[in-house]
């Protein structure tokens, strides 16, 4: 089995199985203390079990949590009805305080994008089609508990010139590459939740200082505020074109890409009623 490892932020980030990981394995590593244990998050049981390091037991360990819990999902996931994935999502809450989903649809999953050829991951959460107003002190919560395994503090916005460039190279392309939809996210927060759950929270115009990679997020946490970043508007450095967008993916799946329009519009609604 493949394993992918990335250094994000300057710590180990793991994908088992479609879930991002992070473990205090990766200060063990760093430190080489070979007599420490490392945690082992059981996500489906919401336990943890404690075992000394040893990487190639922790791995493997991982490996057969995370897969089964994958597989399981997987095996019915092409079949899952809306009620079903309604039930399957029905631990999240609002991103923001008071809103609920736009009912437009270039705000939802699956709307096209033909300036860069592809289509639409997410959803926008703008100002008015929300239910709220939005702005750039307007605090970006997190939808669950979760582990936080992105975080772009360091993030520089894209020129003029370099967001252009990579626009055409998308229009010349089957779809938009993943590399150019990650620049395009601009200033992002990703955050691991249980079941295979991973939510990434894009377009951010700050966020908090003590929101680092490995740390745990309770429900309605702030981890930053509503931007433009990534956005034409913020590559012009004005305040036009705020909003929140938030990716939701289940073992590395859009949770959407089985559903029609009108079952997207059934399971976001019934989760962020």
């Amino acid at each position: 089995m493949k394993r992918h490892l990335f250094l994000v932020a300057l710590a180990l980030i793991i994908v088992l199985s479609g879930q991002y990981l992070w473990l205090q394995q990766n200060k063990v590593k760093y430190e080489k203390k070979s007599t420490d244990e490392v945690q082992i998050p059981n996500s489906t049981a919401g336990l943890s079990f404690s075992y000394p390091f040893d990487e190639k037991l922790t791995l493997s360990l991982l490996t057969q949590i995370f897969e089964w819990e994958k597989r399981k999902f997987e095996q019915h996931f092409s079949e899952m009805s809306s009620d079903e994935l309604i039930s399957y999502l029905d631990f999240l809450s609002p991103p923001l305080k008071g809103a609920k989903v736009s009912s437009r649809d270039s705000h939802l999953p699956g709307a096209l994008r033909s300036y860069r050829n592809g289509f639409h991951e997410g959803i926008d959460w703008y100002t008015g089609v929300t239910g709220i107003t939005v702005n750039q002190t307007t605090p970006v919560l997190s939808m669950a508990d979760g582990i936080v395994v992105r975080v772009d503090h360091d993030f520089v916005e894209l020129t003029k010139k370099e967001r252009t460039e990579l626009l055409n190279i998308a229009k010349n392309s089957n779809q938009t590459p993943e590399y150019i939809l990650d620049r395009l996210r601009g200033r992002t927060v990703w955050v691991q939740y249980p079941k295979g759950v991973l939510v990434r929270y894009a377009h951010l115009s700050a966020i908090s200082k003590n929101v680092v990679v490995g740390k745990g997020l309770k429900t309605g946490e702030v981890l930053g505020y509503v931007g433009n970043s990534g956005t034409s508007d913020g590559v012009l450095g004005n305040d036009r074109g705020l909003h929140l967008h938030t990716d939701i993916l289940i073992y590395n799946h859009l949770f959407w890409e089985n559903l029609d329009k009108e079952q997207i519009r059934q399971v976001l609604k019934a989760i962020f009623f």
